[in-house]
């Protein structure tokens, strides 16, 4: 898994906006992507079972370089969910200051450096290999599922997310929840005793005590210290204040 990444890595899977302009192996980019074509070669090399629309996995492409994957369940009457990554980067140059060269995928101290591995090809390479370990295995999901990759997050996905969600609409697909990148596990957040994934704040309408948000927190309650660890175990009384 860790040499499949490296080479992932390497690729340059760049996506200018309108107003940055970028060289790339002697070529300006101006709202442009800069894909190398490499990258489907090797998911498909890769993740043979994933990439062969079989019974167990149906794959299409989307807005040309987007992947759309559906995996039915065996119970077809629960509402589906959906697993959200992208392929794309933003432009990066080693005057960014940068360690290693950012396409490198060069490890350095016990840590592999390249443009993405956060942001967002761990994801991308985390569920295609997961999902091909399972149908290697024949595993059929109780609930069906479905998988977006998209190639042009970075700039809003008009071509890869939009695309996407208007092909599921047209088929009239409804969600159970979406699942998208969000930010990392951080340690020394102040009054939380360890390590915790923080949420990351949303400008859509504040649904707090409604969703995984309320669980996380209860169950990270006995790590906080008084008096956070008081409020976290009665989220019941103290949500509407948290929520503010």
């Amino acid at each position: 898994m860790a040499s499949r990444r490296v080479e992932i890595l390497s690729l340059r899977t760049i996506l200018c906006s309108a107003n940055v302009a970028l060289s790339v192996r002697g070529k300006t980019l101006v709202g442009e992507l800069w894909l190398d074509l490499r990258l489907f070669g090797i998911f498909n090399e890769f993740f043979p079972k994933v990439f062969s629309s079989s019974s167990l996995v149906k794959h299409e492409l989307v807005g040309n370089y987007s992947h759309l994957f559906t995996v039915p369940g065996r119970e077809p009457d629960l509402e589906p969910y959906m697993l959200l990554a992208h392929i794309d980067v933003v432009p990066a140059d080693e005057a960014d200051g940068w360690d290693v060269p950012p396409f490198s995928a060069q490890e350095l101290n016990g840590f592999i450096y390249g443009r993405g591995t956060i942001d967002n090809k761990q994801s991308v390479m985390g569920i295609l290999q997961a999902l091909e370990y399972l149908l290697e295995r024949g595993y059929t999901p109780r609930r069906s599922f479905y998988i977006g990759l998209g190639h042009d997050e970075e700039v809003n996905g008009l071509h890869g997310a939009v695309n996407i969600m208007k092909l599921l609409k047209s088929r009239g697909v409804k969600l159970q929840y979406v699942l998208d990148e969000g930010l990392a596990v951080l340690d020394g957040v102040s009054g939380l005793d360890g390590p915790a994934a923080l949420l990351e704040e949303n400008p859509m309408p504040r649904l707090f005590g409604y969703g995984p948000e309320r669980g996380t927190f209860e169950h990270l309650a006995h790590k906080f210290g008084l008096p956070l660890r008081s409020i976290m175990s009665n989220l019941w009384l103290f949500s509407p204040l948290l929520s503010r």
